[in-house]
């Protein structure tokens, strides 16, 4: 019987563990439409890996992955620091492929 480190327990009770890959999709606000789905979190996040499961193939050829944004990652200027919000800026897309 192989002993479970506190890591592996962590990991099963749903806690985010440092170096595991997580999904973030729970923690945030998900949205959808006709032409497209959405998740929205409060604070800016760095995403390195986008997954979609239970769509075809061919589907996922025409998928893009946009994310929304204005200043982030940079900081704005002047007196205040700008921020990115949900009413300023506009949709980037990435250069994600489906593999």
């Amino acid at each position: 019987m192989r002993a479970e480190g506190p890591a592996r327990r962590l990991a099963g009770v749903g806690k985010p563990v440092v170096g595991e890959v997580v999904d973030i999709a729970r923690y945030g606000i998900r949205t959808s439409g006709r032409q497209f789905i959405g998740i929205e979190w409060e604070d800016p996040r760095d995403i390195y890996e986008v997954r979609i499961s239970g769509i075809d193939r061919r589907a996922a050829e025409s998928i893009r992955l946009e994310w929304w944004g204005s200043v982030w990652p940079n900081n704005g200027t002047g007196g205040w620091m700008r921020l990115d919000d949900p009413w300023n800026g506009k949709w980037v897309p990435t250069n994600a492929k489906p593999k």
